[in-house]
């Protein structure tokens, strides 16, 4: 068990938490924003030249929390970005990405001619093919880019140095470069680490970070420090499957598990030897 000592840790907040502007929606890559045209009101085409002279494109949808953000936008239907160009089944996104997640209420698509483009249900988040005449608002995508978070300098007690990252990255590229600094994304093996670490991550203004565990093909946890996984904190809710995601995060109250190509803050910890 580590000892910990914090109440000397006097130094400048970091801001982690992101926003999108005008109370957008981000979505759960951080890496997109998602938000309506409030008073607008067009067919498809209407709706796709909207999305695009507001600096952005209508919106394609590719997991479940990000079809989560249907539900911010009023309670009438509301123009995505897909169609079924041909009438044929085939849905396809405006943006070109792959048409891979759908939320289709009970019996859609219907396949019915002239009802192919896609709306979204807020209040049911389920989808719908819609004509693409009807006068609907929309929901419009836009590149966000995390701003730099300011680095901080390592913190160092019983023989390791813990310092976060200054950006917001995925897993891989975390545990990269907290081994450019000769050291590895945290591992937790206690109750008094788990709390230490978020004390830590809460005195500088951090509230989701990622962490050296991963899950493995067989859903067995693993450290990328080669440490023995002696000690848990998942979420009750979420059981640590790879199916869900293969990377661990800590949310200040429990770990769950990610994409690993989603983006967090990063918790490096280095022997104080290699300092």
């Amino acid at each position: 068990m580590r000892s910990f000592l914090l109440v000397s840790f006097l130094f400048s907040p970091l801001v982690a938490q992101q926003f999108c502007p005008n109370d957008g929606y981000l979505a759960d890559s951080g890496l997109q924003c998602f938000d309506w045209i409030k008073g607008f009101k067009g067919d498809f085409e209407a709706a796709k030249k909207a999305c695009v002279k507001s600096g952005g494109q209508m919106a394609s949808i590719h997991e479940m929390g990000d079809n989560f953000a249907l539900g911010s936008f009023g309670l009438d239907p509301l123009w995505l970005g897909g169609q079924d160009t041909h009438n044929n089944g085939t849905w396809t996104w405006v943006d070109g990405k792959r048409f891979d997640y759908t939320a289709w209420a009970a019996g859609e698509p219907s396949n019915i001619a002239g009802r192919n483009c896609l709306q979204g249900d807020p209040v049911t988040e389920t989808w719908r093919a819609a004509s693409c005449d009807e006068q609907r608002n929309v929901v419009c995508e836009y590149k966000f880019t995390p701003p730099t978070i300011p680095t901080n300098p390592p913190k160092c007690w019983d023989n390791f140095c813990y310092k976060f990252g200054n950006a917001l990255v995925d897993w891989a590229t975390a545990e990269k470069n907290c081994q450019a600094m000769k050291g590895h994304l945290a591992s937790i093996h206690s109750k008094n680490d788990e709390y230490n670490i978020q004390m830590l991550a809460e005195s500088v203004g951090i509230d989701q970070f990622w962490i050296g565990a991963t899950i493995s093909m067989s859903d067995q946890p693993v450290w990328s420090d080669g440490s023995a996984f002696n000690y848990t904190n998942w979420d009750a809710n979420m059981a640590p499957t790879h199916e869900t995601g293969r990377c661990v995060q800590d949310d200040l109250v429990n770990w769950f598990n990610m994409p690993c190509s989603y983006t967090a803050q990063t918790l490096c910890e280095i022997p104080a030897s290699q300092m």
